[in-house]
């Protein structure tokens, strides 16, 4: 079928972008050209023997799990949209399709699915917030993969986020969505008033999935990760004064605050209430 500009689906879709705010129109013409220039681009397949002899198609470039990769979007409402990087989470070179993990540099309030990985070799000056809570799948259409000269390596080589980072993306996903349960979130729903006597391990293990056991007789909290089999276990401590649960988890919460006036006093409130 042969498109003209006297096309009536064109003619309507004209007519529909006539109809809307300037600003409306502007971003709509801005989403229609990202959309035909990435789907319009040609995949680049090759044949690619395995070691057992068999013969199949492969998309190129080589995509690999924590690769960065620029990622142009076309979304709507709250969907992502517009250029941003993303860390390649599941691929198969077989596939067209790439799940992705957004990622800004914009500064992130910290949640379990929500965190900062600090600078990433390869990519502008400052500091890469992962936001897997927001992981999905796009076509590989979408995406450039991210290089960059390495000095050591004397060698142009992908970008890549640290595999030190794997262990808190598993963790997020859990959490997100594996249904899992944070420690934080089992601290202030399912103890009481009490808190750990350790304090530092409320900051350890605030984001990470887990399964606990709380024994309001003994005062005693095992806790272990969702994905090991060995507990741990710490001294929780009942307020000296009485409280409500409304005043724990404030306490709870202001120990995490980002501005430090609040967070000193909670830590000070803390030991008056339980030490």
């Amino acid at each position: 079928m042969v498109f003209t500009l006297t096309d009536p689906r064109l003619q309507q879709l004209i007519a529909k972008v006539e109809t809307l705010s300037e600003e409306q129109r502007s971003d709509i013409i801005r989403k229609i050209s990202l959309f035909v220039e990435v789907d319009s681009k040609p995949h680049d397949i090759r044949e690619v023997e395995s070691p057992d002899g068999r013969v199949s198609g492969h998309f190129m470039p080589q995509l690999r799990r924590l690769d960065i990769v620029h990622c142009n979007f076309t979304g709507v409402g709250f969907e992502w949209d517009g250029p941003h990087y993303a860390i390649v989470w599941n691929v198969n070179p077989k596939f067209d399709a790439v799940t992705v993990i957004p990622t800004t540099s914009e500064q992130r309030t910290t949640y379990a699915n929500v965190f900062n990985v600090k600078q990433i070799s390869g990519l502008p000056p400052g500091n890469t917030t992962l936001l897997v809570g927001d992981t999905t799948t796009v076509s590989r259409k979408r995406l450039d993969l991210q290089t960059y000269w390495h000095p050591k390596r004397k060698a142009v080589v992908p970008v890549r986020l640290p595999a030190v980072w794997l262990d808190r993306i598993f963790q997020a996903m859990a959490v997100t969505f594996g249904g899992e349960v944070t420690f934080e979130q089992f601290l202030i729903h399912e103890t009481g008033v009490a808190m750990p006597a350790n304090l530092p391990l409320i900051h350890a293990w605030r984001f990470m999935p887990v399964r606990c056991l709380y024994d309001e007789g003994s005062q005693m909290l095992r806790y272990r990760l969702w994905n090991k089999d060995q507990y741990d276990q710490v001294k929780m401590l009942l307020p000296k004064i009485q409280i409500s649960k409304f005043v724990k988890v404030k306490l709870v919460y202001d120990l995490f605050s980002p501005d430090p006036t609040v967070r000193g006093d909670a830590e000070a409130k803390y030991l008056e209430l339980y030490h």
